[in-house]
C-alpha cells in the first residue's frame, strides 16, 4: 500500500503466475526526480482477503518490478513483542522479498483499518488493514554502519 501513489501496480511475474489477461494501455508513470516512463500494459485484478469477506477490483499497471527487495536485509523482530495470533498481512515481513502488488492512494483508505498498535520501545507500528495487520515504521538495523530504514509489509501470495 502506498498512500502517495497515483496508480496501482502489479509485476509481470504475478500476472503470468495467475494467468491474468493483459490489455494494451498508454500509462505515463512519473517517479523520483520527475522521471517519466510510459507503460504499455495493464491488468485487472480482483483482490480478496482470505480471512474475511473483503474484496476489491482494480486495474493495475504491469511492470517488470514494482520496487527492490523490501526490507533490504533480514530484520530480527523476535524481541518486538508482536502479539501471538495476530493475523499479519505478511508473516515473513522481516525477510527480504519482492513486492508483487502495490496499491495506490485511491485504495489506501479502503484497505486501511481503524485499529493501530504501538509496541513498547522503539519499534514499528502495527496497523490493521483489510489484508491483515501490517508492520511499518523506522527501525535500527543491527550493524552500526547501517542507517535506519523504513520497512513495509506486503500481502502474501
Amino acid at each position: 500500500m502506498d498512500s502517495a501513489s497515483q496508480g496501482h501496480f502489479v509485476t509481470e511475474h504475478l500476472v503470468q503466475q495467475l494467468h491474468l489477461r493483459k490489455f494494451k494501455a498508454q500509462i505515463p508513470v512519473q517517479g523520483i526526480n520527475q522521471v517519466t516512463k510510459t507503460i504499455h500494459y495493464a491488468a485487472s485484478l480482483e483482490i480478496k482477503y482470505r480471512f474475511s469477506n473483503w474484496e476489491t477490483k482494480t486495474d493495475c499497471t504491469v511492470l517488470p518490478k514494482t520496487t527492490g527487495m523490501i526490507p533490504v536485509t533480514f530484520v530480527n523482530s523476535s524481541n518486538w513483542g508482536i502479539p501471538e495470533g495476530l493475523m499479519l498481512a505478511d508473516k515473513n515481513f522481516n525477510r527480504p522479498n519482492s513486492i508483487d502488488i502495490l496499491l495506490g492512494a485511491d485504495a489506501f483508505f479502503e484497505v486501511l483499518g481503524h485499529d493501530k498498535k504501538t509496541l513498547p520501545g522503539n519499534y514499528p507500528v502495527l496497523q490493521d488493514t483489510n489484508l491483515g495487520w501490517t508492520v511499518s515504521g523506522k527501525i535500527t538495523l543491527a550493524a552500526p554502519e547501517e542507517v535506519p530504514r523504513k520497512i513495509f509489509s506486503h500481502p502474501q501470495q
